[in-house]
């Protein structure tokens, strides 16, 4: 756990409705990158929020920069780990410059208003994400793209030392949605932060991530550097498909192919 960004140990959650996760061993450091994978139901979204403290765990210990997470206040918690959850709607007008501004209330005291500082770090943030020119915009009139882009940019100007990504590019085009991982790995490769990257994106996943850790069903199928666990027969047994797996020409990294069925197979369902 020393020097560790994000440890978790024997990480247990129970969810009403029986579901359960772990247990889980886990530890991001600085300067590195780990995908959480999975089907859908797997538990990723709820490993994060164990993470931050927003769980509380039925065993086990989550840390934050070496503390307990669960002892932690939502503002400490916040200025450790900056997590994108899934959604983000708003249900008042605001602009989306004071949307990012309200990652930057964590470094606030009191009644404090951000200053000129703030506002600049909120407008970077924004430049980051292709989305400065919508600074003035109400929140609620963006398309679901760029409010993900916005909800991106909020959680690069909190500049908290290790960023929680629950599928950050849903609803990204291609282009910003690489644009955007690039942006969040130069930030673990040059401003030494950790990532944890929910993704369904496995593609996408092996091309950003130094490491994997793949649920389903609650349960650890594999953990390990990414080449490792993104292989075939474990991505077939945990998908419930088969999939080929081969090295990316540009990258070296794992490509992951679906293996489909041919569109001109007789004995193929229509």
């Amino acid at each position: 756990m020393s020097g560790a960004l994000l440890a978790l140990e024997g990480l247990e959650v129970t969810r009403p409705g029986a579901f359960s996760l772990g247990p889980v061993e886990l530890s991001v450091a600085p300067g590195e990158a780990v995908a959480v994978l999975g089907p859908n139901g797997a538990g990723k979204s709820t490993l994060l929020a164990a993470a931050t403290g927003s769980l509380a765990p039925a065993a086990g210990k989550a840390w934050l920069g070496g503390e307990a997470a669960t002892r932690l206040t939502r503002p400490e918690a916040a200025r450790r780990a900056a997590h994108l959850r899934q959604g983000g709607e708003l249900a008042f007008e605001a602009s989306v410059l004071e949307v990012v501004l309200h990652g930057r209330w964590v470094h606030l005291s009191g009644l404090r208003f951000p200053g000129e500082r703030d506002r600049a770090l909120a407008m970077e943030a924004l430049a980051r994400v292709d989305a400065a020119e919508l600074a003035e915009r109400d929140f609620r009139t963006l398309s679901g793209g760029e409010r993900q882009r916005v909800l991106l940019a909020k959680a690069f100007a909190q500049q908290a030392p290790l960023l929680l990504l629950d599928e950050p590019t849903a609803a990204l085009d291609l282009r910003h949605a690489i644009e955007v991982l690039e942006h969040a790995r130069r930030s673990v490769d040059e401003e030494d932060r950790g990532l944890v990257l929910v993704s369904h994106d496995l593609n996408l996943a092996a091309w950003l991530c130094d490491r994997a850790l793949l649920l389903e069903s609650g349960t650890v199928l594999a953990a390990g550097p990414i080449e490792e666990v993104l292989e075939a027969s474990v991505l077939e047994r945990a998908f419930g498909h088969p999939v080929r797996v081969d090295r990316h020409p540009d990258t070296g990294r794992p490509r992951i192919s679906p293996v489909l069925p041919g569109r001109n197979d007789p004995t193929r369902a229509r």
